[in-house]
């Protein structure tokens, strides 16, 4: 049975995060398309939903990396955020 999968970027001025199903799978300055398709290989199943959702920039700037969870994240105030979302 494949497994739906939802993959939500956190961007934030010059920094990036990948999340699957609500879990931090990647992040840095960059994240490369042979990262995120590695990412999406080990996971397996089908990407059902994706989404760009920008971060509170000073919020991650005082912080210094993005937490384990989407659900921590805190979002620019000016982001409209999906609803459906896997938050883990």
């Amino acid at each position: 049975m494949t497994k739906n999968l939802q993959l939500v970027q956190i961007t934030a001025d010059d920094w990036e995060g990948i999340y699957f199903n609500g879990l931090l799978k990647t992040e840095g300055h960059r994240v490369p398309f042979r990262d995120l398709m590695e990412i999406i290989v080990e996971e397996g199943g089908r990407i059902e939903y994706w989404a760009t959702i920008e971060a509170d920039a000073d919020w991650l700037n005082d912080l210094g990396n993005l937490p384990d969870t989407l659900r921590e994240v805190k979002f620019a105030e000016n982001e409209i955020i999906p609803a459906g979302l896997v938050w883990a």
